[in-house]
């Protein structure tokens, strides 16, 4: 009874992908439990919940709360632990039960008997040491892989989202350049009727204002796509997105070419970069 009651009994945990695709399409910025961890790690509080607009420091963090590759991660760092636990356990005696045979038996009696045998394994050399050593190692690469995705998720993020700002950008410039374009047009069409101007000068102002509608539809269609692969980076469907203000700062100064280049980043680089410290574990 003992044995038994100490018998793990394994809980079968189907992938559902009905389920999973209703979680996803569930995820909105306005969950109660993204605004704690957002509060815990801003360490503020929002006053309005959730906000109309959204910088990169916080966009940053819920990609690390929704994006599934960090699940992932997770996930298999958690099988590393698991499998350190395996590596510790010591091999199991055994108890087996086999035929025998008795050759000096005498007449009448049956020379088969049940044989009992026990085998205690015993590690030599230092082998559960290695494989603990080797399990160990493992188990921090895949800690180490958590801290190389979180900033491949941000790189992701962080180039989608000024690749949208710079289209909604131009599109606003374009959408000003296609207003005086369009007033041009009309003062010249004035002039035209009262015979200040040629056709030909009119028809080529119009042209220029056709160029500006096509450059204007492309800059709507870049801010789009550019808005799909925000909500990607996020881990969240583009639905989350709608009446939500994206912006990145372009005012912010990044470092020189010059300070990129020193020795001391390269040493940074080569001595603290999870990607580096994994492959090395």
């Amino acid at each position: 009874l003992i044995l038994l009651a100490g018998c793990v009994r394994f809980q079968p945990q189907p992938l559902l992908p009905a389920d999973t695709a209703a979680k996803w399409e569930a995820r909105t910025l306005g969950d109660p439990d993204l605004r704690e961890f957002l509060e815990k790690n801003l360490q503020r509080r929002f006053d309005n919940w959730p906000p109309q607009s959204w910088d990169f420091p916080t966009l940053n963090l819920v990609a690390l709360y929704y994006h599934p590759s960090l699940d992932v991660a997770r996930a298999q760092w958690r099988v590393a632990l698991g499998g350190h636990q395996t590596a510790a356990a010591r091999p199991n005696p055994t108890v087996g039960i086999v035929p025998g045979y008795d050759i000096s038996a005498s007449g009448g009696l049956s020379p088969w008997f049940p044989a009992v045998t026990f085998d205690l394994p015993m590690e030599t050399a230092g082998k559960r040491g290695y494989r603990l050593a080797q399990a160990r190692h493992l188990s921090e690469s895949a800690r180490l892989n958590i801290a190389a995705m979180a900033w491949q998720v941000r790189s992701g993020l962080r180039s989608s989202l000024i690749d949208f700002t710079a289209a909604r950008q131009r599109e606003t410039l374009l959408q000003k350049q296609k207003s005086i374009q369009e007033k041009i047009i009309r003062s010249l069409e004035q002039r035209a009727e009262a015979g200040a101007v040629a056709r030909s000068e009119l028809a080529l102002v119009r042209i220029a204002l056709d160029k500006i509608r096509l450059d204007l539809a492309e800059s709507q269609q870049q801010a789009a796509e550019a808005r799909v692969r925000v909500a990607e980076a996020l881990g969240i469907s583009v639905q989350a997105l709608e009446g939500v203000d994206l912006a990145h700062d372009f005012s912010a100064r990044g470092p020189t070419a010059a300070g990129l280049l020193s020795n001391e980043v390269r040493r940074q680089a080569l001595q603290n970069r999870p990607d580096i410290l994994s492959a090395l574990a």
